[in-house]
């Protein structure tokens, strides 16, 4: 399989630089409902040769984020409809991921995790809360590593939840 992976790999570089433009060209446009139908079914038809050519040369990852991309416009396609700007966002920023993905692959280098790691995020996120909160938001929200927050920026204020001793010595109704 080495030799013809090997033989088909050239071929899947020049494949995936078109089917990047293509994606590109579509997702350019600021407001996709401005696209066309045709415009849609070729980032469409570019998703799915960029996962079916990835497949052959066992690039894994570029094959996941090709088919989340996939299936995204093709629901779209499908349905005659757009992608929202959530979504619009997603598959920008996974379709600006794959662009390195591809590089590393083709120098050989090692795969950049974090490239597929948020892609993935991004795209799963816009599936999930297709409506009006943009992806930065929806993004920081789901991010597993946030700064914890050690001081407290409000110490002057009250606790709210009084223990047994306090509401015992209470002498009269504060409200």
């Amino acid at each position: 399989m080495d030799d013809l992976r090997q033989k088909l790999f050239p071929i899947f570089l020049k494949e995936a630089d078109r089917n990047l433009a293509a994606l590109r060209q579509f997702l350019g446009h600021s407001d996709l409902s401005v696209a066309t139908a045709e415009e849609l079914e070729t980032a469409f038809r570019a998703a799915h040769t960029l996962k079916g050519t990835a497949n052959l040369v066992q690039a894994e990852s570029i094959c996941k984020i090709a088919r989340r991309l996939e299936a995204m416009l093709e629901k779209h396609f499908e349905a005659r409809t757009r992608p929202t700007p959530v979504e619009h966002e997603a598959l920008k920023l996974a379709v600006d991921w794959l662009a390195p993905l591809v590089s590393a692959l083709q120098g050989d280098l090692q795969e950049p995790k974090f490239f597929v790691a948020e892609a993935l995020q991004a795209l799963e996120l816009a599936e999930t809360f297709p409506g009006r909160t943009p992806l930065v938001e929806l993004l920081d929200s789901h991010a597993d590593q946030r700064s914890p927050l050690w001081e407290d920026p409000f110490p002057g204020d009250p606790d709210l939840l009084l223990d047994e001793v306090d509401l015992l010595q209470a002498d009269r109704d504060p409200f």
